[in-house]
């Protein structure tokens, strides 16, 4: 099986069932740091509602006027400010951004600029806010910053006072700008421990006697919010994929994605997480660990 896993362009996966570990493959033999691409969307999630638990952001429908007053000098759009968190989070910012298939230029057009935040935020609209799913990164990126803003710590500071040390995280590394740290992507983790962030989720948020991320907010993040791409991966809740059995014809589950087929599945009536690692490549294969998961893993269990 590892070969077969090899020649699929996987690097690393690890499987916990019933809270155990039962399988921790890695192609160079043991697992390292690596980057998790938009996987990282859904550890944004996780803290964005760890800041609102904790009284840092008020509410997931503030506007974003309340954390960028320069806005009226950017962009002149008055719909713009009227963007919340809620929209950010559920890819419905109207912001306007290529297809998710056909985004990476419009991502390497911000990280090439010299102010991140700056660059999205004289964005056109192409529609108005809260009318339709479009994926982009510069809308998660702006989550990051209102983070920053409301805490005066980066994600990643955050995430290690109030997330990583329950999941045992201690190496983690994540790409900044100006110290915000970038939204939609660049976070860096073991393949172990984006299986341990998808147990907390199997687990509503819970680990041990620890709620670190509210039950509350698991449950909202993990049900569908927006139409998503149904034709893909399913639909879209709080910076993560919701994709039901009706959709996928298997079984409930909910999964963060990165480009390339890093994926972090959560199956709740298999009480099961499988977090894959594979080498970026062509597009297409971003499909093969979803097709290993429905074909090899679950018939397992």
């Amino acid at each position: 099986m590892w070969a077969n896993l090899t020649s699929m362009g996987l690097t690393d996966l690890v499987i916990t069932h019933h809270g155990s570990v039962v399988t921790d493959w890695h192609s160079a033999g043991k697992d390292r740091v690596n980057f998790i691409f938009s996987c990282t969307k859904s550890v944004l999630s996780a803290i964005i509602g760890i800041a609102i638990d904790r009284h840092f952001i008020s509410s997931i429908n503030q506007p974003i006027r309340d954390y960028f007053p320069e806005l009226p000098e950017l962009n002149p759009d008055p719909r713009f400010p009227n963007i919340t968190l809620r929209h950010l989070l559920t890819m419905t910012s109207g912001i306007d951004w290529p297809p998710m298939n056909r985004a990476v230029g419009m991502h390497r057009q911000m990280v090439a600029s010299d102010d991140w935040v700056e660059f999205v935020l004289k964005k056109p609209l192409a529609y108005e806010p809260g009318v339709r799913f479009n994926y982009n990164d510069g809308g998660s990126h702006l989550l990051s910053a209102v983070l920053t803003r409301a805490t005066k710590m980066s994600a990643l500071a955050f995430s290690y006072q109030y997330l990583f040390p329950f999941l045992h995280i201690s190496k983690a590394k994540w790409k900044e700008n100006h110290g915000v740290n970038l939204g939609g992507t660049g976070l860096h983790l073991y393949a172990m421990d984006m299986a341990m962030f998808g147990y907390l989720y199997l687990k509503g948020g819970k680990i041990g006697a620890d709620q670190v991320v509210s039950q509350e907010w698991v449950q909202e993040s993990t049900r569908i919010q927006a139409k998503g791409h149904p034709e893909w991966f399913g639909n879209y809740g709080y910076h993560w994929w919701v994709s039901p059995q009706e959709h996928n014809r298997r079984v409930d589950m909910f999964f963060a994605l990165g480009a390339h087929g890093q994926y972090i599945f959560v199956i709740p009536s298999k009480d099961l997480v499988v977090a894959v690692r594979k080498k970026p490549g062509k597009q297409e294969g971003v499909i093969l660990p979803r097709d290993l998961l429905f074909e090899k893993i679950l018939p397992c269990f």
